[in-house]
This record gives structure tokens, C-alpha cells and sequence, in this order.
């Protein structure tokens, strides 16, 4: 059973793992069957305190595609996350350095109903054209285009505006309107 999982903690003692991630809600019954009789180890240990919690995330969540930055991770330590959450796409940038200063890293997991081509990659890109995902995202460009953009500076000067969308019904993007109830002039003297 799971309950022989174990985590190596500081200085060779064993704790549980439920002990040790008492305030996650990773359950000991969630774990793969490939990690029945394995050791987790801790961060510095082996696979990182870090990749279990991303790892409960992905459970909990279930995305579609996620994309993580700054992992700083080698390739191979990234792949337990790719076969612990069952995605079935993976890749990922080896990060930059080791031991205690590791830097950048970048990887992208995504499910079996995307069909992903890659442009190239490097240290710090990974260009992927995504197919046949026909909306199924929440979030898309056209809710990014729909913001009104300020800086402090014309804040200060038009304090009383307002910006708000307004309906749409046929349209992919919503009409932004700006209101003001009293515009800036200048003195009368």
C-alpha cells in the first residue's frame, strides 16, 4: 500500500509523508502506483518539496497545458512531474548552473486532446504552435485586448474618469468607453 512511502528528511530521519505535507491536500491514495515503494526526498534530497507541490496542483486543477518558468531544474528532474500527472506532452529547457545557484528553466506539459507542433527552443524560449483547441480555454487573447492602459501621469491629470466595457453581443471584443465627469482646464485668472 502507499502508506510505505516515505520522504528522507534532514539528517537521514523518516518521517511520513503525510507528516511532512501535513498542509497539502495530497493524499497518500493519489500517489501512482510507480511510487508505491519509492522514497520522495526533500528538497537537496531528490525530487523537491517544489515538484509535489506543482504536482498537487496539476492534480487538484487538472489544465489543459501549463507552462512553468524559473524552474531551475535540470531536464530529467522535470520529467517526474510529466509522469507523475499523467499528461502525455512534455518538454522542457535545462536550467542554467547547479548546486546552489541553478538559474532559468522552462517547461510546458500539456493533455492528450492538444495537438502541439514546436517551432525551436532555447535557455529562455520555447516556441510551440497549439492545434485544435477550439476554445476550450477560458482565458483568450481577445479578454487580454479588451483593457484600457494608463500611466500614473494621466491618472493624475483626468482623477475624475471612469473606463468601463460595454455589451457586446455579435463581437468578439467589448467597446471600451471612457467617462469623465469634469475635464482638466485651465486657471482663469
Amino acid at each position: 500500500m502507499h502508506s510505505g512511502v516515505e520522504v528522507a528528511a534532514h539528517k537521514g530521519s523518516k518521517k511520513r509523508y503525510k507528516d511532512i505535507l501535513g498542509s497539502l491536500s495530497v493524499s497518500l491514495a493519489t500517489l501512482p502506483k510507480s511510487h508505491e515503494n519509492r522514497q520522495l526526498e526533500l528538497p537537496g534530497y531528490g525530487v523537491s518539496l517544489c515538484n509535489l507541490i506543482i504536482w498537487e496542483l496539476l492534480v487538484s486543477e487538472h489544465p489543459t497545458i501549463n507552462f512553468l518558468m524559473e524552474t531551475k531544474k535540470k531536464v530529467i528532474k522535470l520529467q517526474d512531474l510529466h509522469f507523475m500527472n499523467g499528461l502525455n506532452g512534455f518538454f522542457a529547457t535545462d536550467c542554467i548552473g547547479h548546486g546552489n545557484s541553478p538559474a532559468d528553466g522552462l517547461a510546458i506539459l500539456w493533455g492528450s486532446q492538444l495537438n502541439v507542433d514546436f517551432g525551436s527552443s532555447s535557455l529562455h524560449h520555447i516556441d510551440l504552435m497549439i492545434h485544435q483547441c477550439r476554445r476550450k480555454f477560458p482565458i483568450t487573447i481577445e479578454e487580454l485586448l479588451d483593457r484600457a492602459f494608463i500611466n500614473m501621469a494621466w491618472s493624475q491629470r483626468w482623477n475624475f474618469s471612469m473606463v468601463s466595457d460595454l455589451p457586446h453581443h455579435l463581437l468578439d471584443h467589448c467597446s471600451i468607453l471612457m467617462e469623465s465627469s469634469s475635464w482638466p482646464r485651465g486657471d482663469k485668472r
